[in-house]
């Protein structure tokens, strides 16, 4: 099981298609484009996307056969019935946890986990989800509402069975997760890459016609 995939990262993933690039993907997600970009990033680092870098063009984004595994899992754990952790993820909801990492903290579960269940009341219309500057909130929708526990014990949370919690799941063999600093230092460098490519010409180019008019001043001022 990949502990660093959430539920942003799912609904992220499931906006690529084949006629998403770089820079038509803040407008799939309500987000500007340096934040997409910076979402992108994280994607990447994840191992869930790749880039095909274009030079003064587009940029088209591909998923990679781990986001696509992702993807498919989510799918197939959609159909299963209602368990007691999903009964949990939405209390927590009503409770007033918005967001998918406030709703970690509240069940404790691993964030993989609580993605395969968010999507599965996603798709079953027990909650909705809204994406704006890069933030996901998440709402009950009346289906979701009559799911939920009305006999709570205040400041007691309803117990979670061990057997709801999803088994290990086997993704693409990939590296130990990165430390912290590992992912930041990873980010930077995605970042910086993804510009470097796309201006890397551009920003030749000036140079070069900067040169060309400099010797050109020269030259007028040695005839003169």
């Amino acid at each position: 099981m990949d502990g660093d995939i959430n539920f942003l990262d799912v609904i992220l993933i499931s906006r690529v298609d084949n006629e998403t690039t770089l820079e038509n993907y803040g407008g799939k997600i309500n987000t500007s484009f340096f934040e997409a970009a910076n979402l992108m990033g994280l994607l990447k680092v994840k191992g869930l996307v790749m880039f095909e870098q274009s030079i003064g063009g587009k940029s088209p984004v591909k998923l990679t056969d781990k986001a696509v595994t992702v993807l498919n899992l989510m799918k197939e754990r959609s159909e299963e019935g209602i368990t007691n952790l999903d009964k949990a993820i939405l209390n927590a909801i009503a409770d007033g946890a918005t967001n998918h990492i406030a709703i970690e903290s509240v069940v404790n579960v691993a964030s993989f986990d609580v993605a395969l269940h968010l999507y599965k009341l996603y798709t079953t219309s027990k909650i909705e989800y809204t994406i704006s500057s890069g933030k996901l909130t998440i709402r009950l929708t009346e289906k979701g509402y009559s799911g939920i526990s009305t006999k709570r014990d205040l400041g007691k949370k309803e117990e979670i069975k061990t057997e709801d919690v999803e088994q290990e799941i086997s993704l693409p063999e990939e590296q130990s997760p990165p430390t912290e600093e590992d992912f930041k230092q990873k980010m930077r460098q995605s970042k910086m890459e993804f510009y470097i490519q796309k201006y890397g010409l551009i920003f030749l180019v000036f140079v070069i016609i900067l040169f060309l008019i400099s010797a050109a001043a020269v030259l007028l001022l040695f005839f003169i």
